[in-house]
């Protein structure tokens, strides 16, 4: 439905409230003058209570749909893309990470070092 179909409907929906409440409270206006004794009764308190609650729920459900979707409309909605690789926590390396982060392959091994090719050689 586009945007201006849905404020149509919207609009619609205002009036025809504001009517029955209108009308609503009419009737029960008229109930409090002229029944006696005269003056509102619990039912007819409860009865205005909720058609005012209902109204202001109303209203305040559009407000809330028109100020989220300007809000997503300036570019702020959530995007479904996959977060980079250096984003969020990084799990924690595994034993053979940390050697290999101690000593890199091309590195020259730890320990002592290995006699020399041609060198005397004193086990013989």
């Amino acid at each position: 439905m586009p945007a201006g179909g849905r404020e149509r409907v919207a609009l619609i929906l205002a009036a025809g409230l504001s009517l029955a409440l209108i009308l609503l409270t009419a009737g029960v206006l008229w109930d409090a003058i002229f029944s006696q004794p005269p003056g509102l009764d619990d039912h007819a308190t409860q009865i205005m209570s909720l058609a005012f609650g209902g109204i202001i729920g109303v209203v305040g459900s559009y407000m809330g749909y028109k100020a989220g979707s300007e809000h997503n409309n300036q570019g702020a909605a959530m995007t479904t893309t996959e977060p980079e690789p250096g984003d969020g926590p990084q799990p924690e390396p595994t034993p053979e990470e940390e050697d290999a982060s101690r000593n890199p392959p091309d590195a020259e091994p730890a320990g002592p070092p290995e006699p020399e090719e041609g060198g005397e050689d004193h086990d013989a």
